[in-house]
């Protein structure tokens, strides 16, 4: 499984490695461009992207067109807690998660095993039925009945 990562400094997908399962591919990129390139590759993947005052504006494009181009793909955003009123504005552009600590890396971790053990990949999620492409996509542990 690969995931994406859209950040200035690499803080992010350092911590994320330490917590995923070894056989998930983290890539990193540092411009919206790249990533649109890059993105075609992964299909389903999922794509955490940083959110700052700076990029609210391109990275807020960026998930409505993840959304439009690629639904099958998931969109996290990682914010700082400055930015924690443009949660629901991201929820809105179809983020399933905002992330506004480095603290809440484990979260990710979570969607991207769920993912695994569902037999999530790139190719494959328009096969599932709804409910199994819903419950890889929630940042929980537990499954709730």
């Amino acid at each position: 499984m690969k995931m994406l990562f859209y950040e200035v400094d690499g803080q992010w997908a350092a911590l994320a490695r330490r917590r995923l399962p070894s056989d998930v591919s983290i890539v990193e990129v540092r411009e919206l461009d790249e990533l649109w390139q890059k993105l075609p590759r992964f299909g389903a993947a999922i794509i955490a992207l940083e959110l700052t005052a700076e990029n609210a504006e391109a990275s807020l494009a960026a998930l409505t067109r993840l959304a439009r181009e690629y639904p099958n793909s998931i969109a996290i955003v990682l914010a700082t807690r400055e930015m924690a009123n443009w949660e629901m504005l991201c929820r809105e552009a179809d983020a399933a998660h905002f992330l506004t600590s480095t603290r809440q890396i484990g979260d990710i971790a979570v969607i991207v095993k769920r993912r695994m053990q569902l037999g999530v990949d790139s190719r494959q999620v328009e096969s599932m039925p709804l409910e199994d492409r819903i419950l890889a996509n929630l940042p929980w542990s537990e499954m709730v009945p």
